[in-house]
């Protein structure tokens, strides 16, 4: 199974090219997503001036998980896919913590990790569409409903 789908046509091409090499679809799919990330990170780390940002925020999902995020900030030399995916976990704990007690601590916590996240893919997206759509957000928290 992949993550992502494959026309008949790539999927019998994907296992010819893995035979060919004598190696399974999955080792051919890890050594094609290395390459991938290599020249996405090397295009994309150019526009990165600032130190590198490494993430070290404990994972474990409570009402102080945003109190201790970390986001980086956009001109930071980060793995944006490891970014993605950082930002993905903090929108799902930000789902499961407010299905549970809410209070304005927690929404002033996730709404400054959401403008955080907002700012640094405005400056970071790999498509200038997606860029374009993180900009067009209201990056401030004064701009409608605050949690003051």
């Amino acid at each position: 199974m992949f993550a992502f789908p494959l026309t008949d046509a790539e999927g019998r091409e994907l296992e010819r090219l893995a035979r060919r090499h004598n190696l399974t679809t999955m080792e051919i799919m890890i050594e094609m997503g290395e390459i991938i990330r290599k020249d996405f990170s090397a295009e994309h780390d150019q526009s990165a001036t600032g130190p590198v940002f490494t993430f070290t925020r404990n994972h474990v999902v409570g009402p102080d998980y945003f109190a201790s995020a970390n986001v980086p900030e956009p001109a930071a030399v980060v793995d944006l896919f490891e970014a993605r995916f950082v930002c993905s976990q903090d929108q799902m704990c930000a789902s499961v913590l407010l299905e549970g007690k809410r209070s304005r601590e927690l929404g002033r916590d996730i709404l400054a990790n959401v403008l955080a996240w907002a700012r640094f893919w405005a400056a970071r997206f790999p498509s200038p569409e997606g860029r374009a759509r993180y900009q067009a957000l209201p990056m401030n928290s004064t701009s409608g409903r605050t949690f003051a």
